[in-house]
């Protein structure tokens, strides 16, 4: 059976970025004790549970977890990232995340 040299450079590059994003993702892992807080503003939330949407609230995240609502316009400087929503829609519903 003879390989081609594309599919040799193909699974060349791909043997390549995986050993370079997974130790880059495993360093950021090891260093990161505290999950990062992220604050994402500007958003119709939709949270899967109530029958209307919710407006006039920022959601709050700790890692990749859900941590709350706050209200829009709150101190943005007490988090590590800020998301700006531009009025778009966010789906936070539990059963699907």
């Amino acid at each position: 059976m003879r390989i081609s040299r594309r599919t040799t450079l193909g699974l060349t590059v791909s043997a390549f970025m995986t050993a370079t994003f997974g130790t880059a993702m495993a360093q950021d892992a090891a260093t990161s004790k505290t999950p990062q807080k992220t604050l994402i503003t500007n958003v119709i939330i939709f949270d899967g549970t109530s029958k209307s949407l919710i407006t006039g609230q920022d959601l709050t995240l700790s890692g990749n977890t859900i941590t709350g609502l706050v209200a829009a316009g709150g101190d943005a400087a007490a988090y590590d990232t800020l998301i700006g929503g531009k009025g778009g829609y966010l789906i936070a519903c539990p059963k699907i995340l």
